[in-house]
């Protein structure tokens, strides 16, 4: 099935999985190299007009900090006319008390195969323990602070 110049491959489940090392050196004075260790499982479903999925990070790291992260971003596309609409929910947690939920929608209006038009509204909710930013965001305080 054709979608303003895009073909579906199928309808129905696609699942993934995937691992990633790296390697690193934790301090200039460190003499073996420590690894961050990242899963990632993810599951979408294609109804056809309507795709939902989700997926499952966890990385953490083998310098003896006990740093570790997760997150779990859940999301939705809806065909409407010639464009997308998109709404997605995530959350992630760092170290175990860090919590940040991130909400989003936004509209994608394809204008041939390799142009589109969009727009996205973002909000993200911190507790107390976490410092969560968007790009534009963390631009913004690195301008502020010199960098």
């Amino acid at each position: 099935m054709k979608h303003r110049g895009f073909t579906r491959v199928a309808v129905g489940v696609l699942v993934g999985y995937g691992f990633n090392r790296y390697q690193y050196y934790a301090s200039t004075t460190a003499s073996d190299a420590s690894s961050q260790l990242t899963h990632v499982l993810a599951a979408a479903y294609d109804f056809g007009r309507v795709v939902v999925g989700g997926n499952y990070v966890y990385s953490k790291r083998t310098d003896g900090t006990g740093w570790f992260a997760s997150a779990a971003p859940l999301n939705a596309r809806v065909r409407v006319g010639f464009g997308d609409i998109n709404v997605g929910v995530s959350r992630r947690i760092e170290n175990g008390n860090a919590i940040a939920i991130a909400c989003d929608s936004g509209y994608v209006y394809y204008l041939s195969k390799r142009t589109q038009l969009y727009g996205f509204a973002t909000t993200i909710r911190n507790n107390r323990h976490s410092t969560q930013l968007r790009a534009s965001q963390q631009l913004s305080v690195d301008r502020e602070r010199g960098v």
